[in-house]
């Protein structure tokens, strides 16, 4: 019986260090976010912005005659998702599917989730001792430190965990895609109800889904839970993914020397590039308590992006004014990055143009920061639909390059190209940020 008892208990097979990477990745970045909301929400800045947010919501409630209603929905949210006791049977009903499924990992995994999601959102309460708003009192109270949200953390870990489980298991559609729904519905829903309560900052909500992600995705990433995708969305998941690469960019290794070392030039740059520019946005989050943060991370960048220009100008260059036969033969882009392209070279000249020149004139408002403020707009939302497009071309042309740089002529050069552009960026952030410090 126990011999039974224990092959029963064993746990499937872990996944791939590769896909494990993956539910790293994710709590990495969950992490870092978290931690520089952390950092940003003793500042005034910070402060005033959520103060704004929450007066701004509950007068729309006020003008709209919505306010009763608003709260008597709110405070039921509340009650019934928020995290407790009577979410443990969700959680119980998951496990149990998942372990019945075979997937003994997963079956683990969803009450750890709970629990450390528990544990971890009562650590960062006592460890930041941010107080609540409490702005309106008639509406709703509570006590004790307001950073971050334990209804936002539970909104992920005692909620979508096990609802996403259950649609991970799932083999009919219809349930699949219905559970998900009930889960994204959950988790924005308890979000706003908080606010509308007024009894968490915005920040304090953001920053509790944040923790429940790095919490799922450590915990994920150290149990090897496999990541969904062959099974229960082999038809939807995958199969759409890997078909809108094919379509927006097949991955085809040039034959041309020449083409190949540059196409390996831009997918390595775009990476360091991708890494940087994200710095950037994140800084510019939190510009009002570190403004000097920002320029540097920007001043970095520019050296990258002007070499990302030049080898894909390059190219363009080859092809449309037929300067070289090999890249008329390899071929152009297909037509949702041809039709792109322009926009994001414009938008990326634009942003750091008017970036550089709010920097010398210290400056915040005027022409030059609206034109600087939507012009990032426009490059965020197209750097983010060009890095799902070359994604995948990008990471096999960069790795191929990392294994074996001798293997396409002027890999020593192309190497030393992208590290001269990255030690220029960081020379250039540190001599101006130092030489001319900005505050605002």
């Amino acid at each position: 019986m126990s011999a039974s008892l224990a092959l029963r208990l064993r746990l499937e097979r872990p996944e791939a260090p590769r896909r494990r990477a993956l539910w790293l990745l994710v709590a990495v970045v969950a992490v870092a976010l978290f931690g520089a909301l952390a950092l940003a929400v003793g500042s005034n800045a910070v402060q005033r912005r959520d103060l704004h947010l929450l007066v701004q919501l509950h007068d729309g409630l006020v003008h709209a005659g919505l306010l009763n209603a608003a709260d008597e929905t709110a405070d039921r949210i509340s009650q019934w998702l928020g995290p407790g006791p009577h979410l443990i049977p969700l959680t119980l009903l998951a496990a149990g599917l998942a372990f019945r499924a075979g997937r003994r990992r997963l079956a683990l995994f969803i009450p750890l989730a709970f629990a450390v999601g528990v544990v971890a959102q009562s650590w960062m309460k006592d460890a930041v001792g941010r107080a609540r708003p409490n702005l309106y009192p008639d509406m709703a109270t509570a006590s004790g430190p307001s950073f971050p949200s334990g209804h936002a953390v539970g909104a992920i870990c005692a909620i979508a965990v096990p609802l996403l489980a259950m649609a991970w298991i799932t083999r009919q559609r219809w349930l699949r895609w219905s559970l998900v729904a009930a889960a994204v519905l959950a988790v924005v829903g308890l979000d706003l109800a908080r606010l509308v309560l007024a009894v968490h900052w915005p920040t304090d909500v953001l920053a509790g889904n944040l923790l429940g992600l790095a919490v799922c995705g450590a915990l994920a990433a150290a149990l090897g839970l496999p990541v969904p995708a062959r099974a229960a969305a082999t038809s939807t998941g995958s199969a759409l993914v890997t078909a809108f690469w094919d379509r927006a960019d097949p991955v085809r290794v040039e034959s041309d020397p020449g083409v190949e070392g540059n196409r390996r030039l831009t997918s390595t740059t775009g990476a360091v590039q991708a890494v940087v520019l994200a710095l950037v946005i994140l800084s510019g989050l939190v510009f009002g308590s570190v403004p000097g943060l920002h320029f540097f991370t920007g001043f970095v960048a520019i050296p990258l992006t002007l070499l990302k220009l030049g080898s894909t100008g390059y190219r363009f260059a080859g092809y449309y004014l037929r300067r070289r036969r090999s890249y008329r033969t390899a071929g152009p882009p297909t037509i949702v990055p041809r039709l792109l392209a322009p926009l994001l070279v414009a938008s990326t000249v634009v942003a750091f143009v008017t970036g550089v020149l709010l920097f010398f004139q210290g400056r915040t408002h005027g022409t030059a920061a609206t034109l600087h403020t939507d012009s990032a707009v426009v490059f965020i939302v197209l750097v983010l639909v060009h890095v799902a497009i070359h994604a995948r071309t990008a990471w096999v042309a960069s790795a191929a390059d990392v294994r074996a740089p001798s293997a396409v002529p002027g890999g020593v050069a192309r190497w030393a190209v992208l590290a001269g552009a990255s030690i220029a960026g960081l020379v250039l952030a540190a001599g101006l940020t130092f030489a001319f410090p900005w505050n605002v």
